[in-house]
């Protein structure tokens, strides 16, 4: 059974490491965090209780010449 889907970047967060335990494309950061190492689709799988990332980078346009990216570093 699936709890909840949404579109997510590297970095986002997807559970705390109390609820989930991070499964494909997910970490856990140094606040205890579980966040997405990738694009994708945020999956909660509440049998396993995983917090996966289900890679979506097919989606992403690559970057040309003359591109604007705006970022938060």
């Amino acid at each position: 059974m699936k709890k909840d889907k949404e579109m997510v970047y590297p970095g986002s967060f997807l559970s705390t490491e109390e609820e989930f335990v991070p499964g494909k494309n997910a970490y856990i950061d140094e606040g205890g965090n579980v966040s997405s190492t990738t694009v994708g689709e945020k999956d909660l799988d509440m049998e396993t209780r995983e917090a996966n990332v289900i890679n979506k980078t097919n989606i992403v346009k690559p970057l040309d010449v003359g591109s604007i990216v705006i970022a938060r570093v």
